[in-house]
């Protein structure tokens, strides 16, 4: 008998003998993977760049213990039916590149599988083997489909690096599609890396697997990088419970004690609108729990963030997905955003941004809400900058989410106007739905407030009640009516400094400023601008309006203020 069907005949037997079953039995058993004990494999092919992940007859590049030593094999597909865990460390650097069928539509069918690890079930130096922890990298290219089945409880996991101090790599380039029933994590103790060039790639779609999550940077160091094909999480339908699958999202995450790090680059700016995709039926979030975020969009890339309209496990009806950027950064240059839930910008403790570059792309959310934390961020091009557009009730989705809410502290970011090359309006957010009106103002630009100029020298104001149906954030040419704010010293309230800042400029004809006590934006410092301050004296300069009545401590203040010498006029 040769040597590799010997070794193939004892890892059977090793088996059987570990299960205490024989005969008929045995062989019925070996075809079902729910009744087998999923073995734990390590690579042991070596280093060289692309060895076979499935060897040819002869070359043992799966290692595993049984009973107090080792035996090897070289398919972890056709081995114990697929029941097995594989481990790719040592350093190793295998490509999958076959099909392996057994029966029953299982093709390329694994129960687990760890890229980067350090898990001491596949250090074999107890029993007489080797050491087979350490780094790895995983290349799957040609027609190669892979199934990393949920069978039971633990099963069904795809983790890239997932010890300390151990790097993991997997390179997509099938056309095929990668199925991870279970948890799908980019980095995960240590630092992994995913990129993905071609194909489908599915995770989390078993409805049975419970508490499943994928991540980028769950606790640690994780990129994927989606330059073309689709990632989808979790999935449309599960025929078994007649409702979509479920799955959170994370692009860095906090995990056992350690705040991770992630960056999704979706899209390499290379291919066509929409051809890297990511869709999702749940929660996508930005800096999850303490973790860190960064996603960039690129001109190919597209998110499609679903309502899920059937009916959930706890009850009737469906349920809202919300886009959460909440410690990190999202950049959008292009490509497409199409969400049925409410964007959600800076709502914690820490730093959130959501930047949008150039005029190229489409972002459209059901509402907004950019808390204290949040940035709102566009960087202008020759031909303007892209909308934000707010569908409120016109998406018909069937969630809930609706409104622009702005906090008291929210930040607008404006870059580069000096690169507009016309005098239209442009438009910032789009409130489609005629009923929604943005609550709140940014805190660093007030109603009316001069932003910039453009390179045709024209100075723009931004308008919270601009548009078709007034309920636009709009940057205009034309000074806003109604738009006086007394906040001359941009504080963020209407006091005594304002009044000093107006006696100052007072008297100034023309080209005054806000600082210098231009509260109406029409270049002069004058009764006006006075009448303002007084009305709005007490408030905050995010509510303040031009009705207000100030409180008796104020009103005293106020005539004392008049009262007093007006001080030099500018010439």
């Amino acid at each position: 008998m040769k040597e590799t069907s010997m070794n193939r005949w004892a890892a059977t037997l090793g088996y059987r003998m570990r299960s205490g079953i024989t005969g008929t039995m045995a062989i019925a058993l070996l075809t079902s993977p729910s009744a087998l004990k999923a073995d734990d494999l390590g690579w042991n092919g070596g280093t060289a760049t692309d060895m076979p992940f499935v060897g040819a007859p002869g070359e043992t590049t799966w290692m595993y213990k049984t009973g107090s030593t080792t035996a090897t094999t070289e398919n972890p597909f056709t081995y114990n039916s697929g029941a097995n865990i594989a481990y790719v460390g040592a350093n190793g650097t295998p490509l999958l590149n076959t099909i392996n069928d057994l029966g029953g539509g299982r093709v390329n069918t694994i129960q687990g599988l760890r890229v980067g690890q350090s898990n001491a079930t596949v250090n074999l130096t107890s029993v007489g083997g080797p050491d087979l922890r350490g780094s790895g990298e995983l290349n799957v290219n040609g027609a190669t489909p892979l199934h990393v089945e949920y069978v039971g409880s633990g099963t069904g996991d795809f983790i890239i690096a997932g010890a300390a101090n151990r790097t993991g790599t997997v390179t997509w380039d099938s056309t095929e599609t990668l199925l991870v029933d279970g948890q799908l994590r980019v980095g995960q103790g240590a630092t992994g890396t995913f990129t993905q060039s071609a194909g489908t790639v599915i995770a989390g779609r078993a409805a049975a697997a419970s508490t499943v999550f994928a991540a980028i940077g769950n606790g640690s160091t994780g990129t994927y990088n989606l330059n073309n094909g689709a990632l989808e999480i979790g999935a449309a339908l599960d025929t078994a419970t007649s409702q979509e699958v479920r799955r959170n999202f994370r692009v860095g995450a906090f995990a056992s004690s350690k705040a991770g790090t992630g960056t999704f680059n979706l899209g390499d700016g290379v291919g066509d609108p929409g051809s890297a995709l990511f869709t999702t039926w749940d929660d996508l979030t930005v800096g999850h729990g303490g973790g860190a975020g960064t996603l960039n969009i690129l001109s190919d890339g597209k998110i499609s963030q679903n309502f899920a309209a059937l009916a959930s496990a706890a009850g009737v009806g469906g349920a809202d997905a919300p886009f959460v950027v909440l410690n990190g950064t999202v950049n959008q240059t292009g490509g497409i955003v199409d969400t049925d839930g409410a964007l959600q910008i800076g709502k914690g403790t820490a730093a959130a941004s959501y930047l949008i570059n150039g005029s190229t792309g489409s972002l459209n959310v059901r509402a907004l809400d950019v808390g204290d934390m949040g940035t709102l961020g566009f960087t202008l091009d020759a031909s303007g900058v892209m909308p934000m557009m707010i569908e409120g009730d016109t998406n018909t989705a069937g969630d809930t989410a609706k409104g622009i809410t702005l906090g008291a502290l929210a930040t607008l970011n404006l870059s580069s106007l000096n690169l507009y090359a016309s005098n239209d309006t442009l438009t910032l957010i789009n409130s489609l739905d005629p009923t929604v009106i943005p609550a709140g103002v940014f805190a660093n630009y007030a109603q009316g407030q001069s932003v910039g100029t453009n390179s045709l020298g024209t100075t723009f104001y931004i308008n919270y009640t601009g548009g078709v149906d007034s309920n636009d954030v709009v940057l205009q040419t034309t000074p806003v009516s109604g738009g006086a704010n007394a906040d001359f010293d941009q504080d963020g309230d209407v006091d005594g400094a304002d009044f000093l800042a107006w006696q100052q400029g007072q008297g100034t004809a023309a080209g005054a400023t806000r600082n210098q006590g231009d509260s109406n934006n029409d270049g002069a410092v004058d009764a006006n601008d006075l009448a303002a301050w007084s009305s709005q004296f007490g408030s905050h300069a995010a509510t303040a309006n031009v009705g207000s009545v100030p409180e008796p401590a104020g009103l005293v203040m106020i005539a004392i203020a008049l009262t007093a010498p007006i001080g030099r006029r500018r010439a």
